[in-house]
């Protein structure tokens, strides 16, 4: 896929748990970590600095699962994600910080559709500058509510991977403007949780005769990561 960001998902299919669980789960996490500081932790001043951070997890996409060609052959809605970024925080002498930065996200998804040696395989990309609320010290534990908005990019393509890959065609590729909404807890330095939910919307499905649909979001994705 030539350099452009994407995301998108789906409508929540009956029965299955709310998507906002696990910003539920996160919530009462980072909350129990940061409520057991002390009064001193509290109000400890902060120095400011930058923070990065690099995650795997998964994706899901529902929308894009319901994609289904003349064959009723279509995309995995579930498949695997990769997210960098870099914030300054920016200290604001309490509790709370206020961390303003970029985001950098690709995930991807197999399908059954044909190509002509290869089956289609699904990438995303997304490129957003982003802020982050924080309670707690990242030293310790804390919570963080982050929020961002810029250039998401899809595409269907043929690849042939063994063991790089080759990009035999590209049917489909699209980029739009989106953003996100989320939810992470950290505990030190090495482990944080971060669940998001991006919405971005690409239109009708072109290029692939047999394929027709809309397609856009949300899309979900939850990783685990460090921070350095």
């Amino acid at each position: 896929m030539t350099s452009r960001l994407a995301v998108a998902v789906a409508r929540r299919a009956p029965g299955s748990a709310p998507a906002y669980l696990p910003i539920l789960l996160l919530v009462a996490t980072g909350l129990a970590c940061v409520t057991g500081r002390t009064q001193d932790e509290v109000t400890q001043p902060r120095i400011d600095g930058w923070e990065s951070r690099v995650a795997l997890g998964v994706v899901r996409w529902p929308e894009l699962g319901n994609l289904r060609d003349t064959s009723g052959a279509g995309f995995d809605a579930t498949g695997f994600s990769i997210e960098a970024g870099f914030h300054k925080q920016r200290t604001t002498g309490g509790a709370q910080n206020v961390l303003l930065g970029i985001d950098f996200g690709m995930f991807t998804t197999d399908s059954d559709i044909p190509g002509v040696i290869e089956d289609l395989t699904q990438r995303g990309l997304y490129l957003t500058p982003s802020l982050r609320y924080r309670f707690g010290d990242r030293r310790k534990a804390y919570f963080d509510l982050t929020a961002g908005a810029g250039l998401y990019g899809v595409d269907f393509a043929e690849l042939i991977c063994n063991p790089g890959c080759l990009e035999l065609d590209d049917p489909f590729e699209e980029y739009t403007f989106g953003g996100y909404l989320g939810a992470s807890a950290g505990m030190g330095r090495w482990f944080v949780a971060d669940f998001r939910t991006h919405f971005a919307d690409f239109g009708p499905v072109t290029g692939i005769p047999s394929l027709s649909g809309e397609l856009s979001g949300p899309v979900y994705t939850l990783s685990l990561g460090a921070t350095f």
